[in-house]
């Protein structure tokens, strides 16, 4: 017994416990560092998951309501250019200083307007003067105004055929704007013009239950369930293009503001901070798809809020699994060490003995 004593109380278990000690400490250290990186590698896996999982859904769901668009803007794209066959549009520009005239073409855009169901229909001569209009009874007509500063105007002289959303310069009502020249044999005398209201659409935009909005080529939002959206965009436009917008008049006096300070971020995906109206400054996911051929496009607004809150408590999930294991392994690892020890112990004891 007094042997086993001194064998146990010997200086050199002292030193080996002060180090084991420390080699505990840093093992421990290790561990714990190990265990919050694989937490934090599975927060960023399982947000990449279900970011990649919202963005499949919205993706189906901004192509519903782009093929709906998409075949109410094309259901009326040829009626400009069917309208333009009339003769008495073209005998109206071509002698616009006769009454009668002028007359027959505003019945003929009249009742062309109530059968097309659009919400106005007139006719420019070349120089940009509205000569006849399916409201020229009414207060607010167009005839008489000059609207060659518009794009559909000048699309549909130059090219055949003319496109534009924007605000309405008479009646400060918005609208798309379709436009085709009208001839007579090779000469072009005019453009008319249809214009569309795009209330059903909105109307859709706001049964969706999410934030879905309609952006131009420039990224300005023209049509939302939330009108306190309009004439936004989400990141700030260029010089070039605030004063296009200007020249055009395509949002009346309309002031464009931004709703976030930054550019869109390069890793798709990624949140963007956006300030909306009434609410502070957050994190929203971006899904965005073209729609139409002058280069719109219908714009999803997520909330990363549950995909952070899933993540999280995944990461998580993965740290206390991850620390569980590294527990398990080093209760048996330090079991295995304990009877190794105790049988150099006994061995060396009973060498002694002997």
């Amino acid at each position: 017994r007094g042997q086993v004593d001194s064998l146990m109380q010997n200086p050199g278990n002292a030193a080996r416990h002060t180090r084991d000690k420390r080699r505990v400490l840093l093992l421990s250290g290790a561990a714990l560092t190990l265990c919050l990186l694989l937490g934090w590698l599975g927060y960023r896996l399982f947000f990449g998951i279900y970011v990649d999982h919202e963005y499949r859904l919205s993706t189906q769901r901004l192509d519903s309501f782009a093929l709906a668009l998409e075949a109410t803007l094309s259901r009326h794209e040829a009626l400009p250019g069917l309208l333009a066959l009339d003769p008495s549009l073209a005998s109206a520009l071509d002698l616009p200083s006769d009454p009668r005239r002028i007359a027959a073409a505003n019945s003929y855009l009249e009742a062309a307007q109530q059968g097309a169901a659009v919400s106005v229909a007139f006719l420019i001569d070349s120089n940009g003067k509205t000569l006849a209009a399916s409201n020229w009874r009414q207060a607010r007509s167009f005839v008489g105004h000059n609207y060659a500063f518009r794009p559909y105007f000048i699309d549909a002289m130059r090219n055949g055929l003319g496109r534009f959303y924007g605000v309405g310069v008479t009646t400060g009502e918005p609208g798309y704007f379709l436009a085709a020249p009208v001839r007579q044999q090779d000469t072009q005398l005019g453009v008319i013009v249809i214009k569309l209201g795009l209330e059903a659409m909105e109307q859709a935009l706001a049964g969706a239950g999410n934030t879905l909005l309609l952006a131009d080529a420039d990224g300005v939002i023209f049509l939302a369930a939330d009108h306190r959206l309009r004439y936004r965009t989400l990141t700030p436009l260029p010089e070039a293009v605030v004063s296009r917008l200007a020249a055009t008049r395509q949002y009346g006096n309309q002031p464009i503001t931004a709703l976030a300070d930054t550019s869109f971020p390069d890793t798709p995906g990624r949140p963007l901070r956006i300030a909306l109206p009434g609410e502070t400054p957050r994190e929203r996911l971006v899904h965005s798809r073209p729609v139409g051929n002058i280069g719109w496009q219908i714009i999803q607004l997520g909330d990363p809020g549950d995909a952070h809150a899933a993540a999280l408590g995944a990461g998580i999930a993965v740290g206390f699994a991850s620390a569980f294991t590294l527990g398990l392994f080093a209760h048996f690892r330090q079991r295995a060490r304990r009877r190794e020890e105790l049988r150099r112990i006994y061995a060396e004891l009973e060498s002694r003995i002997a």
